[in-house]
C-alpha cells in the first residue's frame, strides 16, 4: 500500500476500471471525480483517455503542493527511488488541516486504514509529477470543472486558479470557497459542495440530468 513503480500505474487501474463500468452500464454517462491526488490523477487521465468521459471535476488537487517538505526528504527520494524504492517516509500532512469538522479529524487519526506514510518511489513519482501537471492545462479538451477551499493549506488553490486559466476550452468552471480547508466533500458546509457539483452535471447532461442531481443531492445529505 502507498506504493507505485510509475505514475502511469494509476492511469492504467483507471482505464480498467472505466472499461469494468462501461460493461457494466453501457449507456451511463460517465463523470471522473479526484480529490487531491485523485485529482492530479484524473486530471493526467483525461488528457490522454477522452474517449467515452463526459466531464471531469478535480476537488482540491495537488497541482502544487503547499505542505512544507523538507529538502533532504526531496533529496533522498531523488536518490533513494533506485536504490531503496520500497523503503518509507513519514508524510507532512497535519490532520487538523483537512476540515473544520472535529468528527472527520477524530475518524482520520483512528482510521486504522489510513496510512501515515508512503514508500519513496511514490513519493518520487507524485513529486515528479507535480512538477509537469501545469502543463497538462493546454491539453484538456473536454469539460472541466475545479474545485478548491481558499484556506487550503495542503494543496495550493493558487496553482488551481491558474491551471483553470490555461485551460482552452468554454465549458469550464471554478469554484473557491474561501474559508474551507483541504476536505472539501468533509467540511462543515460540504452540502454545498455536493450541491454546486450536481448543478455542474446536470448542466452537462441537460434535462436528462435532472433527476440524477436530485438522487445525488439527497444521498449527498444523509
Amino acid at each position: 500500500r502507498t506504493h507505485v513503480n510509475s505514475f502511469y500505474d494509476y492511469l492504467f487501474d483507471l482505464s480498467e476500471f472505466i472499461r469494468f463500468i462501461k460493461k457494466r452500464s453501457p449507456k451511463a454517462p460517465i463523470f471522473l471525480v479526484g480529490h487531491s491526488f485523485g485529482g492530479q490523477v484524473v486530471l493526467n487521465f483525461v488528457v490522454r483517455y477522452t474517449k467515452e468521459i463526459r466531464g471531469v471535476i478535480a476537488l482540491s488537487p495537488s497541482i502544487a503542493i503547499s505542505l512544507d517538505i523538507p529538502k533532504w526528504k526531496v533529496h533522498l527520494g531523488k536518490i533513494g527511488t533506485k536504490l531503496f524504492p520500497i523503503a518509507r517516509l513519514k508524510h507532512e500532512i497535519n490532520p487538523e488541516l483537512l476540515s473544520h469538522d472535529p468528527k472527520v479529524i477524530e475518524d482520520y487519526i483512528s482510521d486504522s486504514n489510513v496510512r501515515h506514510d508512503i514508500t519513496i518511489r511514490c513519493g518520487y513519482e507524485i513529486l515528479k509529477n507535480t512538477e509537469l501537471v501545469m502543463a497538462l492545462a493546454g491539453r484538456i479538451q473536454l469539460p472541466v470543472m475545479l474545485m478548491h477551499g481558499g484556506a487550503d493549506r495542503i494543496c495550493d488553490p493558487e496553482a488551481t486558479k491558474k491551471f483553470y486559466m490555461r485551460v482552452p476550452v468554454v465549458n469550464k468552471e471554478l469554484k473557491i470557497y474561501p474559508e474551507m480547508y483541504h476536505e472539501l466533500l468533509n467540511e462543515t458546509n460540504r452540502s454545498d459542495v455536493f450541491s454546486d457539483m450536481a448543478s455542474w452535471i446536470e448542466k452537462q447532461l441537460g434535462q436528462d440530468g435532472r433527476l440524477a442531481g436530485a438522487r445525488f443531492r439527497e444521498a449527498s445529505s444523509q
